[in-house]
């Protein structure tokens, strides 16, 4: 089947890009209009009057009125397409198969085809994790049965933590780990207590969640003793590593992946501006190189809105990304919406879109305040 798509000057160049790679033969015909939706049949029936040698026309979804006039002015059967140029490698693969429609968007086909689509990828994805890690790159958190891939192949990871776990009961910590699993969480976050290090209760905490969900754990903390405690009891993730404590903690660390912060909170120090903890996160990434660790994932540390600023700490994000595409990233959702009153469904999916924008692999989450229930499941 030979297809003619019709469109506007400033669309040209998406359109063209999306239809590269496809087997089909597709033409692309620009009209002397900027914007495609702006196209008129009555227009684009004079414009293409004299086309011939196509099979199928396809006009912009964004159009108004009956694309008719077309379809009799070139005798080739005419329809509305999709009203985004992304969604061209989505409808034209299935030309045969789709009701095509003279007065409205093939986009209005695609309802629910594409999240059954995006299922079928991420399926495809995770049922040859192994084949893919070895090919794009990345590596592994969690020990046999419980393996998570991480890297730029792969989905975004949700890290769920349980705050404050040493102030609950082990029943109460089996329980909140169960309700991240049903949730939609990857990895299970055992959140320690600030300037109040407990290193003898990780085993039993640990061993809490393992005993409740077949996921990886990690933990969160930067208390040395604290984060040699959990390695030793077999926790597959630390969060989190900086330059205050690096050097002390290297020996334990070297062999499991590690999240590392552009900061020396010992000392008190996260830089603010954009590149600055650019700068600080590469050498922090250096020291933890040289010092043995492996494994590393890299937090920008998510600003909340406003104070101290969202914007800034996503310019640190974007920047590390563009100069280095391959290092993991997480991206600590929970900073901005535990602190800021609103409802958190709109604000998490926004913020979800700003990591993968970004490309960050992995969201971390603590569900703290009620108004931030449902986050694990809202991503």
């Amino acid at each position: 089947m030979r297809v003619l798509i019709v469109t506007g000057r400033l669309a040209e160049e998406s359109v063209r890009r999306y239809i590269v790679g496809l087997d089909m033969d597709v033409d692309v015909r620009t009209l002397p209009v900027s914007v495609a939706a702006f196209i008129t049949p009555e227009a684009a029936a004079d414009a293409l009057a004299s086309v011939k040698g196509y099979d199928l026309i396809l006009l912009p979804g964004t159009i108004r009125g009956d694309v008719t006039p077309v379809e009799e002015a070139t005798g080739t059967p005419t329809y509305k397409g999709p009203s985004d140029a992304h969604e061209l490698p989505l409808i034209l693969p299935f030309l045969d198969e789709l009701e095509l429609s003279k007065t409205e968007s093939a986009s209005e086909l695609l309802r629910g085809v594409r999240g059954s689509l995006a299922l079928k990828e991420i399926e495809e994805v995770e049922g040859a994790w192994r084949e893919v890690l070895k090919e794009e790159g990345g590596f592994v958190i969690g020990g046999e049965g419980r393996e998570v891939a991480v890297g730029s192949a792969f989905p975004m990871r949700v890290i769920a933590e349980i705050v404050n776990a040493p102030t609950l009961d082990i029943d109460q910590i089996g329980k909140r780990a169960r309700y991240f699993e049903t949730e939609g969480a990857d990895i299970i976050d055992i959140g320690m207590l600030a300037n109040d290090p407990r290193p003898e209760r990780i085993g039993e905490i640990l061993n809490a969640v393992r005993s409740s969900v077949e996921l990886p754990v990690s933990i969160d903390t930067l208390d040395p003793s604290e984060i040699e405690a959990a390695v030793a009891a077999g926790v597959d993730l630390v969060l989190s590593v900086d330059a205050g404590n690096m050097e002390e903690v290297a020996p334990y660390v070297s062999d499991i992946p590690v999240v590392v912060l552009p900061s020396n909170m010992r000392a008190g120090v996260l830089p603010r501006g954009a590149e600055e903890r650019f700068t600080a996160m590469f050498n922090n990434m250096l020291q933890a190189h040289e010092l043995g660790i492996k494994k590393v994932i890299a937090d920008l540390v998510l600003e909340p809105a406003l104070k101290p600023g969202l914007m800034e700490s996503l310019k640190a994000y974007q920047l590390f990304r563009l100069v280095d595409e391959s290092t993991p990233m997480l991206f600590g959702l929970g900073n901005a919406t535990e602190l800021i009153d609103v409802d958190s469904t709109g604000v998490n999916g926004l913020l979800t879109a700003l990591a993968a924008e970004v490309g960050a692999d992995l969201l971390f989450i603590p569900e703290h305040s009620p108004k931030a229930r449902g986050s694990v499941r809202e991503t």
